[in-house]
């Protein structure tokens, strides 16, 4: 697990747009997750933290300050957005929260369960795994043919564990054929 490199300098950021879209995509739902749990924020307060958050990451060039051999990106990511938080507190009645920038909508429906009894830490790595499962899965279904996708389904999606010879009998394929795929 490392840094997104090409997002890690604003820099970086702007000669890799997409590099910097699929950081906020890989990223945003953990973070918001985290501050809803660690700064018991409203919903719509925690989408601007989030958000602000983020603009903060970024702008502030603080990715490039990521060391690898310092220990894991999300544990890097989870101590800034602590400090954030912590400055966030510090500032709200200071400063207004938006200053004019353009603003990304953030669909937090299903978002505000699984936290309960749980640390920041524990809701932020529990979203960041079911994320990252959420976008291997969309991957094989671009890349797998179709029926090698039904095979991969069948067997490993399934609500218990079939053999080989339940999955070519439902599919109509050889066992050696599902071996295959």
């Amino acid at each position: 697990e490392q840094a997104p490199e090409t997002v890690g300098s604003s820099a970086g950021a702007a000669a890799d747009p997409a590099a910097h879209d699929r950081f906020l995509a890989d990223y945003w739902r953990p973070v918001y997750k985290f501050i809803r749990t660690a700064g018991r924020a409203s919903i719509e307060d925690a989408k601007d933290l989030t958000q602000d958050f983020f603009r903060y990451l970024i702008e502030g060039d603080l990715l490039a300050r990521y060391r690898v051999e310092k220990g894991r990106f999300r544990s890097f990511l989870k101590g800034v957005l602590r400090h954030f938080l912590s400055q966030e507190r510090r500032d709200a009645a200071a400063q207004k929260r938006g200053g004019g920038r353009a603003v990304v909508s953030l669909d937090v429906a299903g978002l505000e369960a699984d936290r309960e009894g749980l640390s920041p830490e524990e809701v932020f790595d529990r979203q960041w795994a079911a994320d990252v499962l959420t976008r291997s899965l969309a991957d094989l279904r671009r890349e797998l043919p179709p029926d090698v996708l039904g095979v991969y389904e069948a067997y490993e999606l399934a609500g218990q564990q079939p053999t080989y010879g339940d999955v070519a009998r439902a599919m109509g394929l050889t066992e050696h054929q599902v071996k295959g795929h």
